[in-house]
């Protein structure tokens, strides 16, 4: 049944509208779980967040007017920015709240194309290994190899050979990499830049997810809906050999082997975590929702 026009008019539909685009939603006009959250904060809450918003923009380091990446982890996008000009604007994936995105600043220093990916144990375990045991044919099909490491020297054993209903999160004497190819959970593009938390910004190959409004949905990692125009962003004008082709040859390698671009002069990346900022666009204020609980509950 559709809205009865007297009560929700078109001007109640440009405004719910207006409000889901200011709020990072889908411009639906449908009021759904997210808009009614939205909808029903109080005042009280927005202070919070405006409050908390004016703490993060206030300890920011100083724009140098050169390259950077920008990542904003409530708003889940990313922003390639030269002398105060955005270049790129991308939608991303950022961590789940069991597993979040961490702030940070350090600079891109490599670009590398056919990435293999060396599963973390804590993803091994707590996610591969039940998928594994559920379906023995899982990581093969998935083109994930399986390696046992013995004083720092690894060696490849067949995923067949190996009792997986055995296993466990605090038996697991395995090493899992996924080769690089279609299939790999990296994409054909990783960003490789230095932090404590071994976190980085890499392609996708699960494109659909980046269609949702909400977006934090990976292990912490940032998934890019453009990685491939970030590369050649960051690549050109690099003094480092001809960036710019090896990435096109590399990318159409059907052997998908693995490539390094370095980058020089590094770029720096910062990832913040804020909630509220003005359009440049239309001076509006925009709000995002606080995908980590750091304001708490209210009161």
């Amino acid at each position: 049944m559709g809205a009865d026009p007297l009560l929700f008019d078109q001007p109640l539909l440009q405004a719910l509208q207006r409000f889901q685009t200011r709020h990072g939603l889908r411009a639906s006009g449908y009021v759904d779980r997210q808009t009614m959250s939205a909808l029903n904060q109080t005042a009280t809450q927005k202070l919070a967040i405006l409050r908390a918003a004016r703490a993060s923009w206030s300890v920011l380091q100083p724009y140098s007017g050169n390259k950077k990446v920008w990542v904003n982890i409530p708003e889940a996008r990313v922003a390639a920015i030269n002398n105060d000009q955005i270049a790129l604007n991308m939608l991303a994936i950022v961590g789940q709240a069991s597993r979040p995105t961490p702030e940070l600043v350090s600079a891109i220093r490599r670009v590398i194309v056919n990435p293999a990916w060396t599963v973390p144990r804590s993803i091994a375990t707590a996610d591969l290994l039940a998928k594994q045991q559920q379906d023995n044919g899982y990581l093969k099909r998935n083109n994930i190899r399986v390696y046992r490491v013995t004083n720092s020297a690894a060696s490849e054993i067949p995923s067949t050979s190996i009792n997986w209903d055995a296993l466990n999160i605090d038996n697991f004497p395995y090493q899992l990499k996924q080769a690089p190819g279609p299939s790999n959970s990296l994409g054909q593009i990783k960003f490789d830049f230095a932090n404590a938390d071994d976190v980085f910004l890499h392609d996708t190959p699960g494109k659909s997810l980046l269609e949702l409004s909400f977006r934090s949905l990976s292990s912490g990692c940032v998934r890019l809906s453009e990685a491939e125009p970030l590369a050649e962003w960051i690549l050109v004008g690099n003094n480092v050999g001809n960036n710019k082709n090896a990435l096109g040859q590399a990318l159409n390698d059907s052997q998908f082997k693995t490539v390094s671009l370095r980058v020089a002069p590094e770029i720096p990346i910062e990832i913040v975590y804020i909630l509220a900022w003005i359009s440049e666009d239309d001076g509006t204020v925009q709000f995002r929702d606080d995908i980590y609980d750091t304001l708490g509950s209210p009161d």
